[in-house]
């Protein structure tokens, strides 16, 4: 499957403000042996892209992620 989102923190009021949630975009998932596998194909990682990636581990541990960078 292409593009699968997951969220990461939801969205909430802040002195009334409303704050969107916090979404990854996986570029592939798939499932191998009965687990779910996301990859991500990465150029080069950002800040934002390694803090999203934390909290995807923490957020779904039974979730295996791969990124895979240029070589």
């Amino acid at each position: 499957v292409l593009q699968v989102r997951y969220e990461l923190q939801s969205s909430f009021m802040y002195q009334g403000k409303h704050i969107r949630a916090i979404v990854y975009i996986a570029d592939f998932q798939y499932t191998e042996n009965g687990v779910i596998v996301l990859e991500d194909v990465k150029g080069h990682t950002t800040k934002d892209f390694l803090i999203k990636e934390k909290m995807l581990k923490y957020r779904y541990p039974h979730i295996e992620f791969r990124r895979i960078t240029e070589v």
